[in-house]
């Protein structure tokens, strides 16, 4: 059988860069530990994935609409420092949870998507600029109605990005069994 020296393994180890896509859901806590386990150990390079949004607003309700364009733009601008900051904090929580687990990832990504760019848009585009090797990204079990209604990021993944993409599936446990 053939081996690899020490030296081929550590090159091929580096050479493996995971993208993991964290959502803010409690789904997206068993993805980091169930890559914890079975990714992480491998992974040369790891990146924490989370797109933000923000919904702008054109005009202030109230009982005068005599709002300045400025004033618009500043609470926009408010709106979406506010994406941001809790976009941050979730990144770094789930580092922070990541570490206790055993491995603290390389870098945390925050990417803009709505009002600009779907979620699943915005991590399509991280793809083909970070390049990264493959993409983890958890299925929370939407079903054949909202996938159509409002189209799974994991499935528009899996059939648009150009690297692996791995779905991390609901444990058994938690998934109803059919009579």
């Amino acid at each position: 059988p053939l081996s690899m020296s020490s030296e081929a393994k550590v090159v091929e180890k580096i050479k493996n860069h995971v993208a993991v896509c964290l959502d803010g859901s409690d789904y997206s806590k068993f993805v980091v530990e169930w890559c914890a386990e079975h990714i992480f150990p491998w992974a040369g390079k790891v990146t924490f994935l989370h797109a933000y949004s923000f919904s702008p607003v054109t005009f202030i309700p109230g009982p005068s609409l005599a709002y300045s364009a400025d004033a618009i733009e500043k609470s926009n601008q408010a709106f979406e420092q506010a994406a941001i900051r809790k976009g941050t904090e979730l990144l770094k929580a789930y580092a922070r949870d990541s570490a206790k687990l055993g491995r603290k990832p390389d870098e945390l990504k925050l990417i803009q998507a709505e009002p600009y760019m779907s979620a699943k848009t915005a991590i399509l585009d991280f793809t083909e600029t970070a390049e990264p090797d493959f993409l983890v990204c958890g299925s929370r079990g939407m079903g054949a109605m909202g996938r159509m209604l409002i189209g799974s990021v994991s499935d528009y993944l899996t059939h648009n990005a150009k690297c692996s993409v791995l779905v991390v599936k609901e444990p058994e446990a938690k998934c109803p069994k059919l009579a």
